[in-house]
């Protein structure tokens, strides 16, 4: 029996099983890209004071902070690690702590500065509707395990194989669908262009010296082509199997995150649906987004999280229903109020929007002042520049 409560803010994801729809319900989101190539931008901060002007763009796990000299005009660049949420260190020079609306700054002796600082909602531009197709990434994907030139990436080799072979095979394959794969998602493109061509020894892929001398030696169910083929899985499936399916994937996140809210896997069970495929990247960096987000603004302990996934009948399609309960919350403002608010706002919001676009259906269904709405910010074959704001069926 799943717990009730007066009121919830959902978020859901809708996955299919042909194609994957997600949705988010009160809140928001947003994703990194791979850290070997690319730094995903979720803010942009800036302080404006007498005696201090600074500018802090906030990173996936890090943020840069640019002090303007007030006399000079010269800038100078600092990088803070991120340690956990909204707090950053520089060895050398303290940490920076991001609270709601102001920036505490502390050095190595202990001495600290507080300033007001101004988010730039501007720091993430919303990505045209036309690239909000979710069914073409999922048929993109799905050639990794139906394509014959493309499945071994991810499925057993036998003892036939030809090195030289399976790379043509790869190249040939992958040439037809890069660049669609490319525009939908171009960091989940890079990732596997790299596991399938890079000759970098330290990715170990399939063109490196390590992995062409182990298909050589016919030593095919060797650790190394194994686990290879496991990351190439990670990449691109969510499925039953041990630290594929939903539950060790949201377990995971839970542990990366050190979070002051108590989140709840009880009612997500095993994989409803046996796989779906998507970008798991910018699913798992969405889903890290709502939990911090939600998290920044707990007010006490009866405020957790409910994870749940339910398979659901959908025109004749099996959805993955994933919702993500924030237990006792709900909106003081008014439906047009809270759609006009989220569509224009920065930072977290628009970084989810990135994130889950071309990935998967988005909405948002609270309890508002006027009423209970459900307000969906991507969904398919509507105008995704605009909001659809309807009332609730729940």
């Amino acid at each position: 029996m799943r717990l009730k409560t007066k009121s919830e803010l959902k978020c859901l994801i809708y996955l299919w099983r042909e194609y994957e729809l997600g949705k988010y319900e009160n809140s928001r989101f947003s994703e990194p890209l791979e850290v070997k190539n690319s730094d995903y931008l979720l803010d942009i901060l800036t302080i404006n004071e007498d005696d201090y002007i600074a500018k802090i763009n906030v990173y996936n796990s890090y943020l840069k902070l640019d002090i303007t000299n007030i006399e000079d005009k010269k800038i100078y660049s600092f990088t803070y690690q991120e340690k956990k949420v909204n707090l950053y260190k520089n060895e050398d020079r303290g940490e920076i702590i991001i609270s709601k609306n102001k920036i505490i700054e502390k050095d190595t002796n202990g001495n600290q500065r507080i300033s007001n600082f101004i988010r730039e909602d501007s720091a993430l531009d919303i990505r045209d509707a036309d690239i909000h197709t979710p069914e073409a990434l999922v048929n993109i994907l799905k050639k990794f395990s139906d394509d014959d030139r493309l499945k071994h990436t991810n499925h057993i080799l036998d003892e036939n194989f030809n090195y030289n072979t399976l790379i043509k095979d790869f190249e040939r394959g992958f040439k037809e669908i890069s660049s669609d794969l490319e525009k939908l998602s171009d960091t989940l493109y890079q990732s596997i262009n790299d596991l399938l061509f890079s000759k970098d020894e330290t990715i170990q892929g399939w063109s490196s010296e390590i992995i062409k001398n182990e298909i050589k030696q016919k030593n095919f169910n060797s650790h190394l082509i194994n686990d290879l083929q496991e990351r190439f899985k990670s990449l691109i499936v969510i499925k039953d199997e041990e630290k594929l399916d939903l539950f060790d994937r949201f377990d995971k996140i839970i542990d990366e995150l050190d979070l002051n809210i108590e989140i709840n896997l009880d009612y997500l069970g095993e994989n409803p649906i046996d796989k779906f495929f998507t970008d798991t990247k910018r699913f798992e960096q969405a889903i890290k987004i709502i939990f911090k987000d939600i998290n920044e603004h707990i007010r006490d302990n009866s405020q957790g999280i409910i994870v749940e996934a339910d398979e659901i009948p959908i025109k004749g399609i099996d959805i993955l229903e994933i919702k993500i309960i924030h237990i006792n919350s709900s909106s003081s403002q008014n439906s047009n109020k809270l759609e006009e608010t989220l569509h224009k706002n920065g930072g977290h919001f628009k970084s989810i929007y990135t994130n889950l676009i071309s990935l998967c259906d988005w909405s948002i269904d609270t309890l508002c002042s006027d009423g209970r709405y459900k307000i969906d910010y991507l969904y398919p074959k509507i105008d995704n520049n605009k909001t659809h704001c309807t009332k609730s069926r729940r």
